[in-house]
């Protein structure tokens, strides 16, 4: 064979040897996977080519987690609450899903932390108060003071730094609300004089956070007719729903009416301080025109606590409209004077020390522009449709 023709061979050989190799490769997949750039021949293609799937290896197993709240309980005190807020509910209106303890007590939440978000709704950590730790429910328990009989603790209303409750419950169902000792702004400095703005010091007391209503009314007289004392006569408004003022009630009534609970008639200073809080304002919800979520004029009546903007810094309804209320003090037209010439001595003020010749009570609330410092005088006999009133109790000692 010549030299030509055996070089003709090799390349034939070479040639067929190639031609194999990438038979062999198409067929056991030897392309791998392509680059994305790659995966697509040019547009004069009529098919894309379909890359080779290759089968993800099985990875180890990973060690099984626990439960979110298996997970916060493991590494949580014993006295520890998981608590859900689902939509379903209103807001603060917890429900416990898991507890360690076999009844868990849901007033012993003092401390309410956001917790892990991966558990659904809105998760919370509620963990009990240490005995004892200023400001906790622990105090709230034991108030710095006696109670008056059928008097206790809305302990899930908190304390205040202080250590007092910042709510009690009364067996008519009434809550009082802490109005803290100090001062503030009573009056107004009016252009004809008539009224003077002064600083005024009071200890702390509790005062009603609604006017007293038909249904508190009926429990009174109720409790009198059943220990055969004289009976108060029906509100002129006897007819309305339970949940209204009791009106047209007498002084000497309302004042019964206290006394049967241990409590008391406010005075003007008291009223005014928890309409107007320790700054001053001059409505409960600060300055300006109320938001009403309906139509509303100092004449209406509704339901107490209906309106929701007619509520103080401390929390106390209807100090602005509803009822015109009694207060404790006989009226005197120039009673602000009467503070400044008393001086330090004008402390827990309580008015005139004697009445006027029309024996007139202060009455507090409903002033055409909704003022807080709004007073004028009523005789204490007096039968009036649109008077209510509410209450206040002094503990024997202020925290100072």
């Amino acid at each position: 064979m010549s030299e030509k023709q055996r070089h003709g061979t090799r390349m034939w050989v070479w040639f067929g040897a190639a031609l194999l190799s990438w038979a062999a490769l198409a067929g056991c997949g030897g392309r791998g996977e392509e680059a994305p750039s790659e995966r697509h021949s040019t547009a004069d293609q009529s098919e894309a080519v379909v890359p080779h799937r290759v089968r993800p290896e099985r990875l180890p197993a990973e060690p099984e987690q626990p439960e979110p709240d298996d997970a916060l309980h493991k590494a949580a005190p014993e006295d520890l609450y998981v608590v859900l807020d689902p939509d379903r509910h209103d807001a603060g209106n917890f429900v416990v899903v898991r507890s360690r303890a076999a009844t868990p007590n849901l007033d012993r939440f003092a401390v309410v932390v956001e917790a892990d978000r991966r558990l659904g709704g809105s998760a919370f950590v509620a963990v009990a108060p240490a005995p004892n730790a200023p400001g906790s429910l622990e105090d709230a328990w034991r108030p710095p003071f006696p109670l008056p009989s059928g008097c206790a603790v809305v302990a899930e209303a908190g304390a205040h730094p202080d250590g007092w409750p910042r709510r009690l419950r009364w067996r008519d169902g009434s809550e009082g609300v802490l109005v803290p000792a100090g001062t503030f702004v009573f009056g107004h400095d009016t252009a004809d004089g008539s009224q003077l703005a002064v600083t005024v010091e009071l200890d702390a007391f509790y005062i009603d956070r609604t006017e007293v209503t038909l249904r508190q009314f009926a429990l009174f007289r109720q409790a009198r007719r059943e220990a055969r004392d004289p009976l108060p006569p029906e509100p002129l408004n006897s007819g309305a729903p339970p949940d209204h003022p009791a009106l047209g009630v007498p002084f000497r009534w309302a004042l019964a009416y206290a006394r049967w609970l241990g409590k008391d008639l406010p005075t003007e200073c008291e009223w005014e301080k928890a309409a107007r809080g320790s700054d001053g304002l001059p409505c409960p919800w600060g300055a300006g025109r109320p938001l009403w979520t309906a139509p509303r004029t100092p004449a209406t009546i509704s339901a107490v606590g209906a309106f929701h903007d007619d509520r103080s810094p401390y929390g106390v309804f209807d100090l602005a409209g509803n009822a015109r209320e009694w207060c404790r003090d006989w009226f005197a037209p120039d009673a602000h004077r009467q503070i400044i010439q008393r001086g330090p001595q004008a402390r827990n003020w309580s008015g005139p020390r004697t009445p006027d010749s029309r024996f007139r009570r202060v009455v507090k609330g409903n002033a055409q522009d909704w003022r807080s410092w709004h007073r004028e005088g009523v005789p204490q006999d007096a039968v009036q449709p649109t008077l209510g009133f509410r209450c206040v109790w002094r503990p024997p000692n202020s925290p100072r």
